[in-house]
């Protein structure tokens, strides 16, 4: 039961809805996560597999997304209606619904702004609370003091760029179709964040995504699945950050330094989140959550799943460093010995998990799969 949510005679049948509304969103993450198989690693086939197999499954566990949901604050009543939680929550955290209907209360705004993910605009709640009407191909908003204005859907960036309504709405830079959020509130605890967005950095940003898409078309296709945005952190020569941010929206952060470091970046950071859906269904691994295990990634021990994410994830990594010495040799060549690095951690690492994993049912079939990746590395 959702805290504050009302009873009534359709609320079994509509919790019910909502359950299996998330298991199919999750089983569709899980479906993205394999690609067509071309050019994945061997394991990208165990997902598919799992993905065809969703009566196997457990019931999802309380994800990031549904304790957000919980925490909106979608109304002056202390008790909203599920039908209102839900509509406000596919707005706000990411999950639009096109025939949302319903007022946005001023307490929902941060004070940079609401970010509408379907539209790729901030909403801002000057002049009080927001009326939301579909209108078939857009949506009206309306402010209490009279101001009020029509969104399309599907905007061009060139418009989005100019469009700007008395203070009410502006856009989001967008680069290769990807917002850039360092202006959102809800990113604001974010180490290292770049509030703007430096020329240099935009490009480098651009042509890594141009440089996993001719490189490793199947990977970037997962990525746009996943993530809402990305969040640009800063970077030095000698340095460089990535992580992915999944509070309510799940966002990319990492360093944009040049495009070779953007692709890996992309493939390192996919890898975390294309297993991530699945981990809502199984465990993979019967692990205590000690942190007693060593990582050559990590100077402090990890549990062993931490182990095994940082496997799965470098292997992803090898793959790419591979196929871009393959592409052109003279070009990546300072990337041979990150390779060779890498690819020895990677062994060293699956050397120290497989003799103490105690995988589950499923998680004994993925890592079949993820041993013969690293045996093809």
């Amino acid at each position: 039961m959702l805290p504050g949510v009302r009873g009534g005679s359709q609320r079994p049948r509509a919790r019910a809805r909502d359950l299996w509304r998330r298991r199919g969103v999750l089983i569709a993450r899980l479906r993205g996560a394999a690609g067509d198989g071309r050019v994945d690693p061997p394991h990208a086939r165990f997902f598919t597999r799992v993905a065809d197999e969703p009566r196997r499954c457990r019931r999802p566990r309380s994800s990031a997304r549904a304790r957000a949901t919980q925490r909106l604050p979608l109304s002056g009543r202390a008790s909203p209606t599920l039908g209102e939680l839900l509509g406000a929550a596919r707005l706000l955290v990411g999950n639009p619904s096109r025939e949302f209907a319903g007022v946005i209360p001023a307490a929902a705004f941060p004070p940079g702004g609401l970010y509408l993910p379907h539209l790729q605009v901030m909403l801002h709640g000057r002049g009080g609370p927001v009326a939301v009407t579909p209108l078939g191909g857009a949506a009206r908003f309306v402010w209490t003091d009279g101001h009020a204005v029509t969104l399309p859907y599907g905007l061009e960036a060139a418009h989005r760029e100019g469009l700007a309504v008395a203070g009410r709405v502006h856009a989001v830079p967008v680069v290769r179709g990807w917002p850039l959020l360092g202006a959102l509130d809800e990113l604001a605890d974010v180490d290292h964040r770049l509030r703007e967005h430096p020329t240099a950095d935009r490009r480098a940003l651009a042509e890594g995504i141009d440089l996993l898409e001719e490189t490793w078309p199947v990977a970037l296709a997962a990525c746009r699945r996943i993530y809402a945005g990305a969040l640009l952190l800063e970077h030095t020569p000698a340095c460089v950050r990535s992580h992915t941010a999944n509070d309510r929206l799940p966002i990319l952060c990492a360093s944009a330094r040049d495009p070779a470091q953007v692709a890996e970046a992309l493939a390192h950071e996919g890898a975390h989140a294309r297993l991530a859906p699945f981990l809502e269904f199984d465990p993979l691994l019967r692990d205590d959550g000690d942190a007693a295990h060593p990582s050559p990634w990590r100077e402090d021990p990890r549990p062993l799943m931490g182990v095994l994410q940082g496997v799965h994830a470098f292997v992803n990594v090898c793959w790419l460093l591979r196929a871009l010495l393959e592409r052109d040799a003279a070009r990546f060549a300072g990337l041979a010995p990150v390779l060779e690095r890498q690819r020895g951690k990677t062994r060293a690492a699956w050397a120290y998990l497989e003799p103490r994993a105690r995988p589950t049912a499923l998680g004994e079939r993925f890592l079949g799969d993820l041993a013969r990746a690293v045996a093809q590395l």
